[in-house]
Parts: structure tokens; sequence; C-alpha cells
């Protein structure tokens, strides 16, 4: 989000919100913060190796369409915050990934058993955070998406071994993973601030669908030649054998799909075949297919918006769809 409003966006709204995400940051360094020097370390690592907060970025502007109300969104912000930053340090375990946002990992610096137990110190603050609300939709809601999130990495470990060459099954992952917990955060910053079911329910599908579509554009990142400026490996899926959506589009779509899925599918990479597979899935069209798929989740998300009343703060939401799509870090 950062990066959004530093792009010559001059809403108020946006100011309110860069103001709201900056006293977040000082915030979280304060909330998990702990008595315990490497735990202390490790919690604040990725959080100052800087991020996007998507997820409380939209929680703060989802409550202008209500009562705004910032010391009320606050925890709520800072727990979906949270709750990301556990499951990438979770993620960076099971991917053995050493370097994330351009910087090493927790796991590169600290090793697995450090990185799980932080991951589970960040999760437990995270909980503590929205405990305050006693609210019985915020519990009910936040419970689904973990289970739906914990459900969609098993799934996507599956999906490894077996190499299940399905979009649809990619598609409700990255559902399950990504896009739930943004459609959360669109949804509940409304839902605190007071605004009705009438805005909170476009609210909550428009997360959806632009979590797909900033999931795709992801991963398509993860083929391009802009992927070390976003923080990102050129490749690094394909070494860690994630199935993403260009290469799907790829292999249905290439004329000798039989070289794209051994390459793929060796166990041992070299630099020369993910050079290779990133060149056969450009070949292909995978990133064009992959593309047109994100541009058909963000006009989704925008369809959504475009039901509610004109209003500034609902031009500042078709705004954000557009610059995701767009996006090239």
């Amino acid at each position: 989000m950062e990066q959004f409003f530093a792009h010559g966006h001059n809403s108020p709204y946006y100011a309110k919100m860069k103001s709201a995400l900056e006293a977040m940051d000082t915030e979280i360094c304060s909330v998990v913060s702990s008595e315990h020097s490497i735990l202390n370390e490790t919690a604040l690592h990725l959080h100052k190796s800087g991020g996007k907060h998507l997820r409380p970025g939209f929680v703060f502007l989802g409550g202008c369409f209500g009562a705004y109300n910032q010391e009320k969104l606050m925890p709520l912000a800072m727990s979906l915050e949270i709750t990301h930053m556990a499951t990438l340090v979770h993620d960076d375990v099971v991917d053995s990934a050493a370097l994330r946002r351009n910087k090493p990992t927790v796991k590169a610096l600290w090793g697995n058993r450090v990185s799980v137990y932080t991951g589970n110190y960040l999760l437990a603050k995270s909980m503590s955070l929205v405990s305050i609300y006693n609210d019985s939709k915020l519990n009910n809601t936040l419970a689904d998406v973990a289970l739906e999130m914990c459900s969609g990495e098993i799934s996507q470990l599956s999906s490894k071994v077996q190499q299940t060459k399905s979009i649809d099954n990619y598609l409700k992952h990255i559902k399950q993973k990504t896009a739930l917990l943004l459609s959360a955060s669109c949804e509940l910053g409304a839902y605190f601030c007071g605004a009705p079911q009438e805005i909170t329910q476009p609210l909550k599908l428009f997360g959806e669908y632009l979590g797909m579509a900033f999931q795709i554009t992801d991963d398509i990142l993860d083929y391009s030649p802009n992927a070390k400026k976003f923080g990102k490996v050129l490749g690094g899926d394909i070494r860690q054998n994630a199935i993403t959506l260009p290469l799907l589009y790829a292999i249905e779509q290439s004329k000798n799909p039989t070289q794209l899925e051994e390459l793929f599918n060796k166990t041992e990479k070299s630099e020369k075949d993910v050079t290779k597979i990133i060149s056969l899935v450009n070949k292909a069209g995978g990133m064009e297919s992959a593309q047109l798929k994100a541009k058909e989740y963000t006009q989704l998300s925008k369809h959504c918006i475009e039901k509610l009343p004109n209003s500034e703060i609902r031009t500042c939401f078709l705004e954000i769809a557009d610059f995701v799509l767009k996006r090239k870090f």
C-alpha cells in the first residue's frame, strides 16, 4: 500500500490510510516485542523488512464506508498483518526459502525450529489482539479463514507430490491462501465502523476477487525480469516445484508440453533448467494467459464496488484494483 500512496494519489482517504499504517507499524513493534532476545529479533525481522500492508490497508479503507474510527480498527488491522507475517515465516520453512523482500528469511538466519516457534508466537499475538472485541462474527470469520488457509497449504503440498495440473485446483488454492484473508480485511473494516450489510457484502466479494488477481499477478512476477525488484528470486516457484498459473497455461497451450513437464518435474533443477522453463512458459503464452485471468478477477472486483453508491471512497477502491493488476513490484 505504501508504494501505491507513493504514486501520487492525493485523496484525503489515502492520506488517512497512510497515517494509520504508519501508526500501525509503530504499534506492531511494541506488540510483538518479547523479553526473549532471539524471539524479539525474529518477530521483528520480517516486519522491519517492509511489505505491502494490503490487508491492514483495506481494514482502514473499508472503515471509511462507516463511521471511521482508527483506534477501534487498529487491533484488527494489526492482527491481520501479524497473521500474514506468521504465515510467511512458516511458508519460508516449508519452502526452504533463503530470501524474502530481498532480505534473508528468519529460516535462513535462525533455522527451522526458531522459525516455527516465531510463527506460532505471532499467531498467538494475533489472536490476543482481536480477543478484545468479543464479537462472534469476527471470531467466526477469522476462524473460517484460518481453517481454509491451512487446508489450502496442505492441498498445495499434495499437488507438489502428485504434480496435479489443474487450473481449478490452483484457483481454489489461491482463494484459500490469499483471497479469503483479503476478503475478511475489506469486510470487517467496514463492519466495525457500522457499515450496513449492503456495503459489507460487496466489500467482502471485492476483497476475494482482488485477492485472486493479486496472487496471480504475484505468481506471474516469478517468471518476469522484474522479480528481483519485487523482492522475489526469478524462478523461485520453479525451484520450489510450486505449480502456478503461468506454468499451467503454458502446459495447456504448448505444442510440446512433454518437454516442459519433464523439465519441471526434475527433482534437482540446474540454473539452465530454470532458465529454459521460464523461456518455454513465455513462448507458450503462459504469462499472457495468466495476466488475462488476473484482469478477469480485477474486473469482477470492480463490478462489486460499482454496485455501491458513487463516492470518493468508492473511487479509491476502484483505483487500487487497477493498481494491483498493473503493479510491477
